[in-house]
């Protein structure tokens, strides 16, 4: 597998690019980088790059490590974003009779204060034929 096809594939699994980056080095994400001929999985917080924590010559091996990776990490889909709790709460009832896996996170620190609602990974592909236009806001 190269990059391109490692990508097609956590695309397909619903990994949120929140938690990686392929070719690009985002903040507090996993990345797959190329260094002098070597291929490089790393985490970088803030910016700063941490030690690898895998490394190889071999791009197949380095996007096998980074799959493997992916598929033990929650990834969350934000689907809403409501300025009062009961709002979040009809949304996060309508995903539960979808049988979608969700939770609501409040951000106590805004004025008003706001509600986040995420489903877990592949349920952003039911919540997306079941929702228009997502993320919700009201």
């Amino acid at each position: 597998m190269n990059c391109e096809e490692l990508k097609s594939r956590l695309d397909a699994a619903a990994c949120s690019t929140a938690n990686y980056s392929i070719g690009t080095r985002e903040n507090d994400t996993f990345c797959l980088e190329q260094f002098d001929g070597d291929w490089w999985v790393f985490y970088t917080e803030r910016g700063i790059v941490n030690d690898p924590e895998f490394r190889s010559a071999s791009e197949a091996e380095a996007c096998a490590y980074l799959w493997e990776k992916m598929q033990h990490i929650r990834h969350d889909h934000l689907v809403g974003l409501f300025t009062n709790l009961p709002r979040a709460q009809d949304m996060a009832r309508t995903l539960e009779q979808l049988g979608l896996a969700h939770h609501i996170d409040p951000i106590p620190s805004t004025t008003p204060p706001l509600y986040r609602v995420f489903v877990h990974g592949a349920a952003i592909f039911t919540a997306r034929s079941h929702f228009k236009n997502l993320p919700i806001r009201q």
